[in-house]
């Protein structure tokens, strides 16, 4: 799950998946590898999963 960053983002939410957009500077090659974001210009997006626990 997506933890919480002090940057801008966008957050959509598609029953139990989340659509998170943010600026390609503020992700480190760590979290780039382990989500593999698309590229749409300047900005970073990808699906992540929705934690049953929240």
């Amino acid at each position: 799950m997506l933890k919480s960053r002090e940057t801008s983002m966008l957050l959509l939410r598609f029953g139990g998946r989340i659509w998170v957009c943010m600026h390609q500077k503020h992700l480190d090659e760590g979290l780039r590898a382990r989500i593999k974001p698309w590229t749409i210009g300047a900005f970073a997006c990808w699906m992540d999963t929705q934690d049953k626990a929240a």
